[in-house]
């Protein structure tokens, strides 16, 4: 991520990359995994990110839905 000039834009990769590899580390490993406190935050907030982007998705597809709908009738 070094290589976007934007530091917002980094700081929010490289926090996403953290909080990915942090979910596969703690599925993939079996025994108990102890987080850093930066790798719980990066954790959470990709968590966070995933589930506006599920809403979003939703929300777009109802919409999608009820104009073919309105088509049709």
């Amino acid at each position: 991520m070094d290589c976007v000039e934007c530091q917002k834009c980094k700081v929010y990769g490289k926090m996403q990359m953290l909080g990915l590899a942090t979910a596969l580390r703690k599925l993939l490993n079996e025994d108990h995994v102890q987080l850093t406190r930066n790798e719980l935050v990066a954790l959470i907030n990709t968590l966070k990110k995933w589930c506006e982007s599920i809403e979003i998705y939703l929300t777009f597809s109802d919409i999608l839905y009820y104009r073919k709908r309105d088509m049709i009738l």
